[in-house]
């Protein structure tokens, strides 16, 4: 546990071979003075019969990439750990994420108004700008950070509870798994009454997707092209875009 976060426990999605992932995100948890758990489970490897019948749906595990399986499956078993852990709240992060200078303030101003909202046990907030979308009605009052959605942006950096990883764990268990994990949160929401907040301004950013770092999952394309490419549509989108609104 962290004294600097509104929050319990932060748990990181990992895969247990990527030792310069492990060895980026020590540095950046170290920055700022944060305590986390690696979930080191659920690698391909672990993907044996037993798992896959326990949390998914048959044709997903048919059609889906390994990695993508895998990737669903250690956001999964984060929310047995908190249960196990009896964690009243977490924030889960992936393993290639850069925390912006201003995260701990602007993450603990979004739990302050979270806990004033009433949505506290329903609530998933996500803190990424991994798809360069942004909260439509930020400009409006720039005294708040959080904004309601009737969407995630993916799952590379998120809050919930202990109410809402049982409700979720509870409901695939039974139901299963049949979509990638950013997307199986949007199903939710219909399913079992997820209230996605967005946070503005967005305090984590994908190596990923920034160009900064590989993927794992996908052929995403990184290195300085991608880099530059990231910033120019950023820039527009977040700055000069809503402008014309």
């Amino acid at each position: 546990m962290t004294t600097l976060l509104k929050v319990d426990k932060i748990y990181i999605v990992h895969v247990s071979t990527a030792i310069d992932r492990a060895n980026h995100i020590k540095k950046m948890m170290q920055k700022f003075g944060f305590e986390y758990e690696l979930m080191l489970e659920g690698d391909i490897k672990d993907l044996n019969e037993k798992v896959l019948n326990k949390y998914f749906d048959k044709n997903f595990v048919k059609e889906a990439r390994p990695a993508v399986i895998s990737c669903a499956l250690k956001h999964l078993l984060i929310y047995e750990k908190i249960i196990a852990d009896n964690v009243k709240s977490a924030l889960i992060l992936e393993d290639d994420v850069f925390l912006m200078p201003n995260f701990i303030s602007v993450f603990n101003q979004s739990i302050e108004e979270l806990e004033q909202t009433g949505n506290l046990k329903k609530a998933m907030i996500n803190y990424e700008n991994s798809t360069l979308q942004f909260a439509k009605n930020e400009t409006k009052d720039t005294s708040k950070v959080l904004f309601p959605s009737h969407k995630s942006r993916c799952a590379a950096a998120y809050f919930m509870s202990n109410t809402l990883a049982q409700k979720i764990i509870n409901y695939t268990i039974e139901n299963k798994c049949n979509l990638p994990i950013d997307w199986y949160h949007n199903d939710l929401v219909s399913k079992i009454d997820i209230q996605h907040y967005w946070c503005h301004p967005t305090i984590v950013e994908q190596g990923s997707h920034n160009g900064k770092i590989a993927s794992l999952i996908d052929e995403k394309k990184h290195g300085v092209l991608r880099q530059i490419s990231w910033k120019i549509q950023k820039i527009y989108k977040q700055k000069i875009r809503p402008l014309f609104r």
